[in-house]
């Protein structure tokens, strides 16, 4: 019996070598089936990086036996990424952060009153980043005088202008304002209007005959203030103005002091006429308005005198009048 189950032990080969390496690879590709089961997330795609590169490569642990591990490159799981190339932002216009403006300056803040020759009024309109607004309508509002035009419309650089003159013998300050209805703005801007005092000789009642001459009259197309205070009995204020043969020259003065009277005359140059004649007169009665209109003859043309005389002093201290004095040639 013992030799029969000794016999029966000895039909059972024991595995050789190549038998054992075939199991030991069963069983190792069983161990990856059931780590590839329980670890899926070794097959999840790498996180970005900041710069990533054309490829990047995937490491996975190859079991060489059981419960050991070796990392292997697996070239099959390669995984090739595409760097989409970025996507280019719009150009947007930046938000405001400013209100728009509407800025108004002046070539000269005082003029002379009563003079062709004035100032010139600049605007200029910005948005809110301080971009001007090219063809942007301006409306111009003025208080006194004239404006050579009450629209404009701004240029490419915003800007626009217009020109003021004051031709009355109005006096104090004059507001000009520039009004963009299309933004809801208005800018304003103020012109002192300056008259100045007229150029005569004081202290001469006697005759314009007396030297010196009177001075050139510097305020022709224009206004200035005379006096009539330095004399307690009575004053002449003489003025000389140079007119060419053909001129039209009228000489305006108001306003008399209320309980005074001022009259006014004009006389041909002395060469022309030595005894100085007047040629022209106005003697309104009271404190009215007084004016003279003359035209100078084809040969008469040289120095011509005004002369500016009360005939009743005024009993306040208001003994001052406007001249205005005007040439057409």
């Amino acid at each position: 019996m013992a030799s029969a189950t000794q016999g029966k032990q000895l039909d059972v080969e024991p595995p050789t070598v190549q038998q054992r390496r075939r199991r030991r690879a069963s069983l190792g590709i069983v161990a990856l089936l059931l780590l590839l089961l329980l670890h899926p997330v070794i097959f999840a795609a790498p996180p970005r990086q900041q710069n990533p590169t054309q490829e990047q490569i995937i490491y996975l642990p190859k079991v060489v036996g059981i419960f050991r591990p070796q990392f292997a490159y697996l070239p099959h799981l390669v995984r090739e990424v595409t760097i989409p190339s970025p996507t280019p932002t719009p150009t947007q216009t930046p938000i405001p952060m400013n209100p728009p403006q509407v800025i108004v300056t002046v070539a000269s803040a005082e003029i002379l009153a009563n003079r062709n020759v004035g100032t010139t009024i600049f605007v200029q309109v910005l948005d809110g980043n301080g971009v001007p607004l090219a063809n942007h309508p301006i409306r111009f509002e003025n208080s006194v005088g004239r404006l050579s035009s009450q629209n404009a419309v701004t240029d490419a650089n915003g800007r626009a202008q217009v020109e003021f003159t004051n031709p009355t013998i109005a006096r104090g300050v004059a507001i000009i304002s520039a009004v963009s209805d299309v933004l809801g703005i208005r800018a304003s801007t103020t012109i002192a209007l300056i008259v100045p005092l007229c150029n005569d000789i004081e202290n001469d009642n006697d005759s314009i005959l007396t030297p010196p001459l009177p001075p050139l009259l510097t305020t022709i197309d224009g206004v200035c203030t005379g006096s009539l205070a330095d004399d307690p009995e009575g004053e002449d204020d003489y003025y000389r103005v140079p007119l060419q043969a053909g001129d039209t020259i009228t000489v305006r003065m108001e306003p008399a002091p209320t309980d005074a009277n001022y009259d006014l005359g004009l006389f041909r140059p002395l060469a022309i006429d030595p005894n100085l004649d007047a040629i022209a007169f106005s003697e309104l009665p009271g404190n009215a308005t007084e004016q003279v209109t003359y035209r100078v003859p084809a040969d008469e043309g040289g120095d011509y005198f005004i002369r500016v005389y009360q005939t009743r002093r005024a009993t306040t201290d208001l003994h001052t009048y406007d001249l205005t004095i005007t040439i057409d040639r």
